[in-house]
């Protein structure tokens, strides 16, 4: 009996869907194999009914027949005479399976799927059962219809959708028999009919081919585990045969149809070859950046175009330098302001690229575009993927330390640890296709000094990212990757670090790869410290030659956060004046990233880093003298000198002025503060922004960014935003605020309809401005008034008030309107 590996094309059938998977070659898993039984698919097909009455549909389009069978075997069992042993395979571990549905049932059944491509398969034609798994057998017909995938273990049977289907991904070699076999080369045939149609006379040959070339890519780059391989194939195929050069020629047409389609098929071609290629031809740079530039109001085209810079970005740092330089950064922080999701995830996507592969140089362009300020919106978008490389391109500016203060002003960093929080590495690396084969060992060398990033919020996202990667490399039996890029002494060091959430991830990370788990010091925050962990951090930091003395003074958490410098000299013993300096050096990072939550009931802590991060290096001395939320208000200069120890005049300075009122805070203000005399305060905030968190966050987030580049003060709080939390101490900032923007998205008001008892804290914040004699500006998207009548008495003047309808496509008049409304109040 002939056996070959799974094929997914048959000669003329619809293009596989698409994903991206491992690169061939890899060993195969242990327990699963997939073959392909070519005379065995025929008799299966000839004894099954329902299978012969569909293969009178299989001609169309010159399609064909194509049956495979899934069949687990143990390693022992494995077949030993390869065919095609210059075929490698692919190896993927199967995701969770999806719970049980009611479409499961205990007897032998299917469920059907719609393919990402089209195609379709029949109905089953036989099983086959190892080991305790049994997978039906299929056929595919080419034309619209769906995909049937059963797989049935132990009693119950349930349905997967195939990209939960466990299919090793085959690596395909064009030149090989294998592929002959397989049936690949029709779809080869009709990918290079589609290339030579490029270069019709006619318009209409010419979409058409562009239509049918973005189809079979998408396909391909979207179906999970072995799609990969496919696209890579294709996409060789599309320059080798001379159809990039043509696509790329093509996005300087005049004809619209055909600037279109050649800008999103170049935007779904671009592996490592092929930007290699468009960087290198002539005027290949240029050319797709001026009809990115040329073309930006056009939606369609900005989608494309974001792809295509995405892709560009992650080359190299003079591929980076030469794109800012003919003004691509600036078409990536227009396209922020984008409502399309793939746009947004180019963008995302983009920024995040240049942010690792670009030089200083760029990043100090990224500072001027205000990038971190444009990223804060989508930093809280509803697509997980655009919060996640919006995260981590703010992350990775922050490896440059001499941007931190702009970073902080800007807000975004504080949205990353509650994306993080909220999500599980290997969930989300198997959420999407764009994470099911992880990234490449260039990209991810590149992360790697975030994991020694002076950021608590970059460090624990790089930990984050490398432990969806272990699982992933695991499941492609390609760990050997994170160990060639130099990651697993960072990810010892980041597990073994008092940054609690950093040193979760790389535990993970390492746990997965089968490595020891160094000694852990973030069980317990440094004010529990025992003398054994002041022991071993001060070893994991380079002084181990004090170790032991510190040990002996039985210094612990308690005492080592209370150190003077004239102590460490004096009673430790560290007189060497460089040594100490040094010593002092980390033991501020180590207070700049302590988690006080054990010592810190009134949250002091959550108020000192929003009047400035660095004031949290007093905290613990300020909560061991007593000073709380509540007697802030109270504090002189000999308080804040004598009893906390503050040294630093300016420090002392700017703790008083936040007191006062008489400072700016870096970003949205603390719910946690002091209470404050309204009346004894200027209003020296400019806007405060209120939403509803359900359908107006993104809305206000972006407003707050237009606001703040036009020189306003905004307030908007970022707790509510991640919380969803409300306290009094917001309507200080309210009170505080000369104008009061309203975002009005749809349903906006709907709670405080009959809220007589005054319960809704939109309800509240509009009571607040009201009585405080604000001006008043609401923002209206998508949004209709209720009656007068139905609202509570205290908030009916709400209706009388003068706005503004936002239109998104106009977003520029828009905000200059609002800026009228606020600089004429």
């Amino acid at each position: 009996m002939l056996w070959n590996r799974l094929s997914f094309l048959d000669n003329g059938a619809s293009s596989g869907s698409d994903s991206s998977i491992s690169d061939g070659g890899t060993k195969m898993s242990e327990h699963t194999k997939v073959y392909w039984d070519l005379p065995g698919a025929v008799e299966e097909t000839n004894t099954t009914g329902s299978m012969a009455s569909s293969r009178t549909n299989t001609n169309r389009s010159g399609a064909g027949n194509m049956k495979f069978t899934l069949q687990t075997i143990h390693q022992k069992e494995e077949l030993t005479n390869d065919p095609f042993p210059s075929v490698g395979y692919g190896q993927y571990k199967p995701v969770k399976p999806p719970a049980v549905t009611s479409s499961a049932k205990t007897s032998s059944s299917s469920s059907t799927y719609e393919s990402a491509s089209g195609s379709s398969f029949g109905s089953a034609a036989g099983t086959h059962s190892t080991g305790g798994t049994i997978y039906s057998v299929y056929e595919q017909q080419s034309g619209p219809g769906t995909i049937r995938i059963t797989k049935r273990q132990s009693s119950y049977e349930a349905s997967y959708p195939p990209e939960e289907l466990d299919i090793p991904p085959p690596s395909l070699n064009m030149t090989s028999a294998a592929s002959q076999q397989m049936g690949f080369e029709g779809e080869l045939v009709k990918l290079k009919e589609n290339i030579h149609q490029l270069t019709s006379d006619s318009t209409t040959e010419q979409t058409t081919a562009l239509d049918n070339i973005l189809h079979s890519l998408k396909s391909a780059w979207t179906t999970p585990q072995y799609g990969r391989t496919l696209a890579y194939t294709l996409c060789d195929t599309l320059r080798t045969e001379g159809g990039l050069c043509t696509i790329i020629k093509n996005c300087s047409s005049e004809i619209y149809d055909i600037l279109l389609g050649s800008a999103r098929v170049l935007s779904q071609s671009l592996t490592s070859p092929n930007r290699e290629y468009l960087i290198t031809v002539d005027s290949g740079l240029n050319t797709v950046v001026c009809m990115s530039n040329k073309n930006k109001q056009d939606a369609n085209i900005l989608a494309a175009s974001t792809g295509i810079l995405e892709g560009l970005f992650k080359h190299s740092e003079n591929t980076c330098r030469r794109l800012v330089e003919l003004g691509s950064l600036d078409l990536m922080s227009y396209s922020c302001r984008s409502s399309d999701q793939c746009t947004l995830r180019n963008c995302a996507m983009g920024l995040a690229n240049l942010a690792l592969y670009g030089s200083t140089e760029n990043h100090e362009a990224m500072m001027a575009a205000k990038i971190p300020d444009w990223l804060f919106p989508m930093a809280f978008s509803g697509d997980d993927v655009v919060r996640y490389y919006s995260s981590l391109a703010i992350c990775a500016l922050t490896v440059s330390r001499e941007f931190a203060p702009l970073i902080e002003k800007s807000g975004t960093m504080a949205l990353v640890e509650p994306f993080i929080l909220s999500h599980s590495p290997i969930a989300f690396a198997h959420s999407t296709h764009i994470h099911f084969q992880g990234k490449a060992d260039d990209w991810l060398k590149r992360l790697v000094p975030m994991l020694k990033s002076k950021s608590r919020q970059s460090q624990a996202l790089a930990a984050f990212h490398f432990a969806m990667e272990a699982a992933v490399k695991n499941e492609q039996k390609n760990v050997k990757i994170l160990y060639d890029i130099g990651a697993i002494s960072p990810l010892k060091e980041v597990a073994a670090s008092p940054n609690k959430l950093a040193s979760k991830f790389a535990c993970e990370a390492l746990k997965v790869l089968g490595e020891q788990i160094p000694y852990t010091l973030s069980s317990h925050s440094p004010p529990l410290w025992t003398k054994i962990d002041v022991q071993n951090w001060l070893k994991q930091i380079g002084f181990d030659e004090f170790a032991e003395k510190f040990f002996k003074l039985n210094i612990d958490g308690d005492i080592l956060l209370s150190l003077s410098l004239q102590q460490l000299k004096d009673d430790v013993g560290v007189t060497n004046g460089i040594a100490r300096q040094r010593f002092w050096k980390r033991l501020t990072e180590l207070k700049l990233n302590t988690d006080y939550t054990s010592c810190d009931s009134s949250k002091l802590c959550s108020w000192l880093v929003k009047v400035d991060p660095q004031l949290l290096q007093y905290a613990y001395k300020m909560l061991s003298a007593g000073v709380t939320v509540d007697t802030l208000p109270h504090l002189t200069e000999d308080h804040l000198k004598c009893d906390c120890h503050i040294m630093n005049g300016i420090h002392r300075l700017r703790i008083l002025q936040a007191v006062t009122g008489r400072v700016e805070f870096q970003h949205s203000r603390s719910l946690d503060g002091p209470e404050i005399d309204v009346d004894k305060v200027t209003k020296d905030l400019d806007v405060f922004i209120s939403y509803r968190r359900a359908t107006g966050s993104q809305l206000a987030s972006l407003l707050k960014v237009h606001l703040q580049l036009r020189g306003f003060t905004v307030f908007l709080d970022i707790e509510k935003l991640a919380a969803g939390r409300f306290d009094d101490r917001l309507l200080d900032s309210v009170k505080q605020a000369k104008h009061f923007i309203l975002v009005l998205s749809k349903d906006a008001l709907e709670r405080c309809v009959n809220d007589d008892l005054n319960k809704d804290w939109v309800h509240k914040e509009i009571v607040a401005a009201l009585n405080s004699k604000c001006n008043v500006v609401p923002v209206m998207d998508e949004f209709k008034w209720p009656t007068a009548d139905s609202l509570p008495d205290d908030m009916k003047s709400i209706t009388k008030f003068n706005g503004v309808r936002w239109i998104h496509d106009y977003q520029d008049a828009c905000v200059d309107k609002l800026e009228h409304f606020l600089r004429s109040s």
